[in-house]
């Protein structure tokens, strides 16, 4: 298929287990990752590189975010972007700080469904993998930097860290200005080589 559509395919991975392999090996014991992406949110727990758990939710994505904004808010699409993905105070135009009041609303309902998700998954672990501590939370994906939600699951246990592509690999000189795109961390996974553990279950 990809090489019909002109693509030289050097090697294809299904996305969880790319993100697994690029933040899954420094954990001592099992952790959970958390990806903000585009069209869902995934929670995934891993032991080392490998997923023992995915749940992936399709109505909690930055899509539905900026539908929710935009409809609540009624702000245009570059006012909600702005709004989202920047910080905002009081030196902003006068109709961007109107439209902050509803969309603090919409992003505290995004912020706690993915904080209750954390809780359930969390649990889930306890219960089925309960000789496995989860060590480590780790934060990624394209919504990983929406002003205040790291602040928000930083009251999990363990506490949520972001993952970004200065955490996993050197940068070197210009690159260094990509560490915090939290967007490219399954990209970095698809390149990395596999583990001994995933040749063997391959």
């Amino acid at each position: 298929m990809f090489d019909g559509a002109g693509f030289e395919a050097d090697q294809l991975d299904v996305r969880a287990c790319a993100l697994g392999r690029a933040s899954g090996a420094e954990a001592a014991g099992a952790s959970l990752l958390i990806d903000v992406g585009w069209d869902h949110t995934g929670f995934l727990l891993l032991l080392g590189g490998r997923v023992l758990y995915q749940r992936v939710l399709t109505d909690t994505s930055l899509s539905a975010l900026y539908r929710d904004a935009a409809t609540r808010a009624g702000a245009p699409a570059t006012v909600v972007d702005a709004l989202l993905l920047r910080s905002y105070d009081a030196e902003l135009e006068p109709r961007r700080v109107a439209a902050a009041v509803p969309l603090r609303g919409v992003l505290t309902s995004f912020f706690d469904t993915i904080a209750n998700e954390v809780a359930r998954s969390l649990g889930y672990a306890a219960h089925r993998y309960g000789g496995i501590p989860v060590s480590v939370v780790r934060l990624t994906g394209d919504g990983a930097g929406l002003p205040g939600l790291s602040e928000r699951l930083s009251a999990s246990e363990p506490p949520v860290r972001l993952l970004g592509p200065g955490d996993i690999l050197a940068l070197p000189g210009r690159l260094r200005r990509f560490a915090d795109t939290h967007g490219l961390v399954a990209a970095i996974g698809v390149s990395l080589p596999a583990s001994p553990a995933e040749k063997e279950a391959a």
